[in-house]
């Protein structure tokens, strides 16, 4: 409480100080005296104690004065003797017989309350005064004195504004309120998010999480961007070990051991062996002497793929000297010259490894590794051991498809013909062991007979009499046995070679067997090595039409027939056809000689029939080659045929495709996009778009299936033509528009989420990469070249996201990035999701139906469906988001 301006009466023992504090009228007061109303009365006026010196309070000299006439020493004898009617200074009472001042009635014990007392109403007043309470902060608000209570605390004030990109406080040290950039997280960073339309222009990419912002390292597996530079995990270059590339090789010291790892690495290289998506790392050997190398890798974890390689670094195949796999692997290559060699160590997962090499010799090559050097065989000696190490690749087997192993050759001189059994084993054994019969050294146009397998194995009832070479490739740079058995030739039918064709001039039905023939002229739209031929001919005095067909006699089987104009030559064959039954057309084929070869299996009772028909010449239709191509540059719908078309041209994505085709061609002035769709009712058809001469030129799209379409975005300036291949004679529908050029980015299909009416979005779409552009590429986890598509995901919130995409009838790759045309913003990438036909966002899923989500802030992100290598065809992707 606080005393203001109002009397305090006090009993007073001492005279001097009675009568300072008398009334009007002073009184006499004795020692046996007890003072009543006015004469037993001394007061104090604060008012009149202005004169008291300057450093004693009004407060002490009450204070003080209320401690003397605490007791008066005035007797009684009972309460009344002491009263002295007075209200405001309290009822004074008798204590051992001596009187006592009275309480303060009006002390309510409030102390920001101002107490009075009115001596004529005998009443106390207590009046509140706030300034009392105020403690001098803001941030508490304004505190008020409530007479019951006391000081009560303040409302806090509201410091709130409009901006949802602000931290809404109150600082004291700082004034106040206070409008923060926000920082839920608190790590200094301002949030990149928007916010109810309000871009905040911050660079923190999660806002939730303090251990994310731009500056910390970057965490290599933890699928997020932890550094907020667009990319994750080993996208970023600073999870990448430096040497990851070629350019960055790790230089290898003689004997010593250096321990390393794929984990933080991407797939830069292809190599013979391991895929070209498998993560790899790179190191290198300087050689200053001719001087054997042998380089052990030995792994701490799982498989791994080690190619040994001269320069340059990364050439695959072609600077491959010898490329194995296994946890514990030794590469050795003897004999090298002086030079700087590499050496590639990939593996499927991050797998850690220690490599290092040592020298020995040097050891000769073998002589035979060319063909200059080819061993000479003597077949009655028996088998004859040979190796592949140390040596190269010299030769391509017809039946090896693209790879090149290394090789040796050896030489066989017949004279007289014989039946000959060939067999090469490696040991230990592979798979991939190829052995070829040819009769020019190197020359695979000069080769009879090719086979593969763990043990390669070439029998020929009949090899004339003659010089063979034979060459050894494998994967493996190993010992080997080869074995070259003669026997009593076995005499093929006398159509096996051209020089024993049968004249069919006439046309008709011929019976005809390949029993006992062999390989000898290979039809264009042959699918495998494995059919032999045998040969007819028909002469033409004027013009005609010809029509085959060849249909297999029992037992269902698939033949392969091919007509030229010269018999031994390839390159002037005028139409092809595979199928049960195989045949087609050639319609006004001019005056000459033309040779008709069936190609089928050599199974024995296998037959077939040849029928051949002459009739007059009829004209071949439109467009049936470049030289009567129709011009489609005006865009629009074209109706056409193939029937009566000949099988002139080679789609670039069905090298093995002998079908009926038409050719048409167009001009274009400026860049334009560029849409074609094929429509017949034709099982399996081929719409080609190339650049150039007809005839020619570079393939730029192509596209197959019962309704082809191709889509090139920004086709310059040029002249083109366009390949429409049918699998059967049939009439068909294409559709050709030209547009302004966009980007690829430009049809992106758009997912817009959506969580007005749940906390969950789901999205699907089925569609096909087949004849679209191939515009992207991911920086990991797969080489996709292929077609592509593009979808844009919008996200009005931090989201946790899924995506899942299956396709039918291609190995599929998916990735996301934040922007869509910078390939470093890459958020995750994925191939294989617990198989082949299955790929899955986050790719740390094991299957399509695992839980794991892709934890992403609000933007726009962009979905990529891709492919493993060059594949394409039919897809379903699923995209589920939920809000955080």
């Amino acid at each position: 409480m606080t005393y203001r301006g109002w009397t305090v009466c006090l009993l007073a023992a001492p005279l001097a100080l009675a009568a300072a504090c008398s009334d009007d009228t002073t009184t006499d007061v004795g020692q046996d005296h007890v003072g009543t109303d006015a004469d037993a009365e001394a007061q104090v006026d604060v008012e009149d104690v202005e004169d008291l010196p300057p450093d004693v309070e009004v407060e002490e000299v009450v204070e003080d004065a209320a401690d003397v006439v605490e007791t008066t020493d005035v007797p009684c004898s009972r309460n009344e003797d002491c009263d002295d009617g007075l209200f405001c200074n309290g009822t004074e009472t008798c204590e051992s017989g001596v009187c006592r001042t009275g309480a303060d009635p009006c002390d309510d014990g409030i102390d920001c309350t101002v107490d009075s007392c009115v001596e004529e109403l005998a009443r106390c007043n207590h009046v509140g005064d706030d300034e009392a309470c105020q403690d001098g902060l803001f941030c508490n608000g304004t505190e008020t004195c409530e007479l019951a209570t006391g000081c009560q605390a303040g409302t806090r004030p509201d410091c709130r504004d409009t901006s949802a990109c602000t931290i809404d406080s109150c600082v004291e040290d700082r004034g106040g309120c206070v409008h923060d950039p926000r920082d839920l997280d608190r790590d200094t960073y301002v949030t990149s998010g928007s916010f109810g339309g309000e871009d905040c222009g911050g660079d923190d990419c999660n806002d939730s999480d303090a251990s994310v912002h731009p500056g910390v390292p970057e965490v290599c597996d933890d699928v997020r961007d932890n550094d907020c530079d667009t990319v994750a995990d080993f996208a970023d270059p600073e999870c990448r070990p430096a040497n990851d590339t070629c350019a960055g090789a790790l230089l290898l010291e003689e004997g010593v051991s250096v321990n390393s790892s794929t984990n933080g690495t991407v797939a830069d290289y292809s190599t013979p062996c391991g895929s070209s998506s498998y993560a790899d790392v790179v190191f290198a050997i300087e050689v200053t002497e001719v001087i054997d190398v042998i380089v052990t890798v030995t792994s701490r974890g799982g498989t791994l793929y080690a190619d040994f390689e001269r320069t340059p670094c990364g050439g695959g195949s072609s600077v491959s000297l010898q490329c194995t796999s296994g946890t514990a692997i030794t590469l050795r290559r003897n004999h090298l010259d002086p030079g700087t060699y590499y050496v590639i160590v990939k593996a499927s997962t991050a797998t850690d490894f220690s490599i290092s090499y040592a020298t020995d010799g040097p050891t000769p090559i073998p002589a035979n590794d060319t063909c200059a050097g080819a061993f000479d065989i003597d077949p009655s000696a028996g088998a004859i051991t040979g190796t592949l190490l140390d040596t190269s690749n010299h030769y391509v087997p017809g039946c090896s498809g693209s790879y090149t192993y290394n090789d040796v050759f050896y030489r066989l001189v017949l004279t007289e013909p014989h039946k000959i059994t060939i067999t090469a084993q490696m040991t230990p054994s592979t798979y991939s062991t190829y052995v070829s019969l040819m009769t020019e050294c190197g020359n695979v146009g000069s080769e009879i007979a090719c086979a593969s397998g763990s043990t390669a194995t070439i029998t020929r009832n009949f090899l004339d009499a003659g010089t063979y070479y034979i060459a050894v490739d494998a994967n493996a740079s190993t010992p080997f046995t080869l074995s070259v058995r003669l026997e009593p030739p076995i005499y093929p039918p006398a159509n096996d070679r051209c020089s024993g064709a049968i004249n069919i001039s006439g046309g008709g039905l011929f019976l005809g067997t390949l029993l006992d023939t062999y390989r000898d002229y290979p039809p264009s739209c042959s699918t495998t090595t494995t059919l032999s031929d045998v040969v007819y001919y028909l002469t033409l005095s004027e013009p005609h039409d010809v029509a085959v067909s060849v249909w297999p006699v029992g037992a269902s089987t698939t033949y392969v027939a091919a007509m030229r104009t010269t018999c031994e030559s390839g390159a002037t064959e005028i139409g092809c056809r595979s199928g049960n039954p195989a045949q087609f057309t050639r319609r006004s084929l001019d005056a000459g000689t033309y040779y008709i070869i069936v190609s089928g299996p050599t199974t024995s009772g296998n037959q077939f029939l040849l029928q051949v028909t002459v009739s007059p010449p009829t004209p071949v239709p439109p467009g049936d080659t470049c030289g009567t191509a129709v011009d489609i540059s005006a865009g629009g719908t074209f109706a056409g045929s193939t029937v009566g078309t000949s099988d002139d041209y080679v789609p670039s994505c069905g090298s093995t495709a002998a079908y009926v085709d038409s050719v048409y061609r167009f001009t274009l002035a400026t860049p334009q996009d560029v849409t074609l769709d094929l429509t017949s009712s034709a099982p399996t058809s081929y719409l080609d778009l190339r650049s150039g001469a007809c005839g020619g030129g570079s393939a730029l799209r192509c596209s197959s299936g019962a309704a082809p379409g191709i889509f090139y975005r920004s086709v310059p300036a040029g002249d083109y033509w366009v390949l429409v291949d049918t699998s059967v004679e049939t009439s068909y529908t294409l559709t050709a528009a030209f547009g302004p050029p966009t980007t690829p980015c430009d049809g992106a299909v758009p997912i817009n989420v959506d969580y007005s009416s749940s906390s969950t979005y789901t999205f699907t779409y089925s569609g096909t990469t087949s004849g679209r552009p191939a515009d992207f590429t991911p920086t990991s986890c797969v080489s996709g070249t292929g077609p592509d598509m593009v979808f844009r995901m919008v996200l009005p919130a931090r989201s946790a996201v899924a995506v899942v995409s299956t396709t039918t009838d291609f190995d599929g790759a998916l990735y996301m990035r934040s922007d869509c045309m910078n390939a470093s913003s890459q958020v995750d990438c994925d191939d294989d999701c617990g198989g082949t036909r299955a790929s899955c966002l986050p790719s740390t899923r094991s299957s399509p139906t695992d839980t794991t989500t892709l934890t992403l802030e609000a933007g726009t992100y962009y979905i990529i469906q891709d492919a493993y290598s060059t594949g394409f065809g039919s897809f379903t992707l699923n995209v589920t988001a939920t809000e955080l």
